[in-house]
């Protein structure tokens, strides 16, 4: 008996000690009723009843990350709506509404946002949670500026059966200026006066038909654009259109660059103007002299009359402005015998 008592002994000894060891895995391999920490800190215990949570507390629409939404755009932000109890949340509603900021501005521009039916209703305690998408349509807020509204989400939850999540965006948009001329887009040449061509002798050199043959003459005017706008401004390449003939005017943007009967066209300089300062000053470029000027855009336009006369040619820069996305300039240079 004493044997059996022994061997009895020690077998409720290794009942216990393998319970325990039992429960200490199911704890340590989550369990415990909890949710899964994507930090790595271990699961994260769910409260009593039915409490809701979101992933974020603000929708800010890259505000947060130093962004701004374009004018014309519609940019989109998913957001998480979680159930952190035990027992299962039943959302009643989500919907966009008037209210305040955290700062206590009122955010009353509801009709520029739109959110979608969320992706369930019904959340199980420590799941994957709902989504909702918001959509904010820039072109209905109709203007640059700063817009906000509420996502006010209706539930069973004891801890906020109303969860208001403020959300704002900030909508800027590029827009260009001339400058030069008054901000006219009709530009006139200084009058060129010819000379006439002449041999080694210093007589004048003549074409076939007995007429003048004039040396190519050299003018030009420069034009400056700035960005007036809220965003970024970026150039095409200058265009010149043959409406006024492949040989009669050549407007470009580097006049340092040229092949026979034409320019290289890579102007308006520099191709992108940055934002103006939120008080209305222009941005500032630092020169190689260690001076600064103005963050201003030059368009060349260069004149090389051969023969008298008035010439008509137009030039075309494109951009992402949305005042102008196209400027057409009117350009006339008149050239005159001696």
């Amino acid at each position: 008996m004493a044997r059996t008592d022994d061997n009895t002994g020690i077998r409720l000894g290794i009942m216990r000690n393998a319970s325990w060891l039992l429960a200490m895995a199911l704890l340590a391999s989550g369990c415990s009723g909890g949710k899964a920490d994507t930090d790595g800190g271990g699961p994260i215990p769910l409260k009593p009843g039915v409490v809701i949570g979101t992933d974020r507390t603000a929708l800010g629409f890259g505000q947060e990350f130093g962004n701004a939404v374009l004018l014309g755009t519609k940019p989109a932000e998913t957001l998480q709506i979680l159930d952190n109890g035990m027992d299962d949340l039943t959302l009643d509603s989500v919907t966009v509404v008037s209210g305040t900021d955290v700062d206590g501005g009122a955010l009353t521009d509801t009709a520029a946002f739109t959110v979608s039916a969320p992706s369930k209703t019904t959340i199980h305690g420590g799941d994957d949670g709902a989504a909702v998408q918001i959509v904010f349509d820039s072109t209905a807020a109709g203007h640059v500026g700063h817009f906000g509204a509420v996502l006010e989400i209706k539930s069973n939850a004891s801890n906020a059966p109303t969860l208001h999540i403020p959300m704002t965006a900030d909508v800027v948009t590029p827009e260009v200026t001339v400058l030069s001329g008054g901000g006219s887009t009709d530009i006139t040449l200084p009058q060129v006066t010819l000379s006439a061509e002449t041999d080694g002798s210093g007589n004048p050199v003549t074409f076939d038909d007995g007429g003048t043959r004039y040396r190519t003459a050299n003018a030009g005017v420069d034009v400056w654009l700035a960005n007036s706008g809220t965003a970024s401004l970026q150039f095409q390449p200058a265009a010149v259109t043959n409406d006024g003939g492949a040989e009669s005017i050549f407007p470009c943007a580097n006049l340092d660059q040229q092949l026979i009967g034409q320019c290289i066209q890579t102007g308006p300089l520099p191709a992108q103007l940055d934002r103006i300062y939120p008080d209305g000053g222009l941005a500032m470029v630092a020169l190689g002299d260690g001076g600064y000027t103005n963050l201003l855009a030059r368009l060349q336009i260069a004149f090389h009359p051969a023969e008298p006369g008035t010439y008509v040619q137009h030039v075309v820069v494109d951009s992402n402005a949305t005042n102008t996305p196209e400027l057409v300039f009117t350009v006339t240079g008149t050239a005159v015998a001696p």
